[in-house]
């Protein structure tokens, strides 16, 4: 038995892998047609992976109305906190950037502070991903709480690799 929970475990993180490839170039019926797949191999309504699908498709779709985006950021709720726990760092990376940024845009800072700081707590991060991380937080720190020592000290955290890629 936990060789097969350990096949539908690969293919849903192919299929996602699919999904966040589609997102990337988007192309919203690909990342539709993952979701869907996702869902037939098992992906239950509580994967991080497959909420933030269904988050960010319509988020991504200009056919969208907007009393489907105030649905869909009502549902939100733990989704980046439950990103930041995913198995896969690249996945929980993705997610957690990316909704950290809508929540931004969105000025819930205290939300995407939160999700950003446990994503930056996982070891296991890419080194871009914990980059992106740290660079948004030092925005916070600098543009919102106007706290330049906290936001110099995040940068200072960023891996040095990292610096030409982020523009320093």
């Amino acid at each position: 038995m936990p060789l097969c929970h350990g096949l539908a475990v690969t293919k849903l993180d192919d299929i996602f892998a699919r999904g966040f490839a589609a997102l990337e170039s988007g192309d919203l019926d690909e990342a539709r047609a993952a979701t869907a797949a996702a869902i037939e191999v098992g992906a239950d309504e509580d994967d991080a992976r497959r909420r933030y699908f269904e988050f960010m498709i319509p988020w991504l779709d200009e056919a969208t109305e907007d009393d489907e985006i105030d649905e869909l950021l009502a549902e939100l709720g733990d989704l980046p906190e439950q990103a930041t726990k995913l198995a896969n760092p690249a996945a929980a990376g993705r997610i957690v950037l990316d909704l950290a940024d809508i929540l931004l845009d969105l000025d819930e800072i205290d939300e995407a502070e939160l999700a950003l700081r446990s994503l930056g707590d996982r070891q296991d991060l890419q080194l871009d991903d914990a980059a992106d991380a740290l660079v948004m937080r030092a925005h916070i720190s600098m543009e919102v709480h106007e706290d330049i020592d906290e936001a110099l000290a995040l940068l200072d955290q960023v891996d040095p690799s990292m610096h030409e890629r982020l523009g320093y």
